[in-house]
């Protein structure tokens, strides 16, 4: 009966570590795709400081290369199937500026 009680025992601790291993090869392939996408964003800026710090004042002049380097960056990412919010935010401005941008630039 011990031997029953046992093996009934060790089913859910199996569940549960696979449920554990599932999730840890997520996370690790999550990362992996975070710093992939990192190191093509610094690729396109040339820097690594591509979002801003909560304490920093965002930059209000933007060269006009800027400012086509950041639309090019953001539609790069798009086209690799970013959601745009998401791909606007990784570059540190807001919606509205990547529209306006857009349109000044006539892109």
């Amino acid at each position: 009966m011990r031997t029953t009680d046992h093996a009934l025992n060790t089913e859910p601790l199996d569940s549960h570590a696979a449920s554990i291993s599932r999730f840890m090869n997520w996370a690790a392939e999550r990362i992996a795709k975070e710093v992939e996408d990192n190191e093509r964003i610094e690729k396109i800026t040339g820097t690594r400081e591509f979002i801003p710090s909560s304490r920093e004042l965002a930059k209000v002049d933007y060269t006009e290369e800027e400012k086509i380097n950041t639309i090019n960056g953001i539609d790069e990412l798009r086209a690799e199937g970013q959601p745009l919010r998401q791909a606007i935010q990784s570059f540190g401005i807001h919606n509205t500026t990547y529209y306006k941008w857009k349109r000044e630039l006539n892109k």
